[in-house]
């Protein structure tokens, strides 16, 4: 029974990603490159691998400590939800900082910096999301996990849909766009994710007060640095 169980599951999530990535990969992100151009897509890439780069101040293992921990005792969310929420946001005011700090070093204009802005915002998104998902995972929610996985680039795909197929949008489209889309996607599906953890596992009430709840998340991070 165990093993069908993990069976239907990962066949449900393999569909579900062969269904939808393929689809964001050569008829949006596609598109987005034909409609912008090279020059323009090129300068994204660039942009992106900046993003990327740093990608792992964002996280440093919390997820994965925190999937494990939770799935040995779910009980534990309670506690450990609201810290690592605050740990997340201050790992994300690091990755914010270096980022801008390294554009800067590359003496990119103006507009290059937005951009790096907007990527980073993405790329610290996406990361909560992942998060929120190891809460989902770790209760062996997997077909929950499945659709919050997928959530965010069937968004991206509908709203991307709209600004690059509709002819009075389509000749105006530029990259910001592109982001922007990314972004709202995200921050609905955090919000679904979000609104799932906290119904299903956790009350999410801070017991102690926000300072010494800051402090704490600050230490463990730094502990499970060491």
């Amino acid at each position: 029974m165990l093993k069908k169980y993990f069976i239907s599951n990962i066949t449900i999530m393999l569909l579900l990603n062969l269904l939808v990535k393929p689809l964001w990969i050569f008829v949006i992100d596609r598109n987005v490159q034909l409609t912008t151009g090279h020059e323009e897509y090129g300068l994204y890439g660039a942009l992106v691998s900046i993003s990327l780069i740093f990608n792992i101040l964002l996280d440093l293992g919390i997820t994965n400590y925190n999937n494990k921990t939770l799935a040995a005792e779910n009980s534990l969310i309670h506690s450990k939800l609201p810290n690592m929420i605050v740990a997340k946001s201050i790992l994300s005011l690091v990755y914010f900082t270096v980022v801008i700090l390294v554009a800067l070093l590359f003496q990119y204009g103006v507009r290059a910096l937005f951009l790096v802005f907007l990527l980073a915002t993405v790329q610290m998104l996406n990361s909560f999301l992942m998060f929120l998902r190891s809460n989902v995972s770790a209760h062996h929610h997997f077909k929950t996990d499945a659709l919050l996985s997928v959530l965010d680039k069937v968004l991206m795909i509908g709203i991307c849909s709209v600004l690059l197929f509709s002819p009075q949008l389509r000749t105006r489209f530029v990259i910001e766009w592109f982001l922007f889309a990314q972004i709202a996607a995200y921050l609905i599906s955090i919000l679904t994710a979000l609104t799932i953890v906290i119904r299903r596992y956790s009350k999410f009430i801070f017991i102690i007060s926000p300072f010494q709840k800051l402090f704490q998340s600050v230490k463990k991070v730094f502990l499970m640095l060491c």
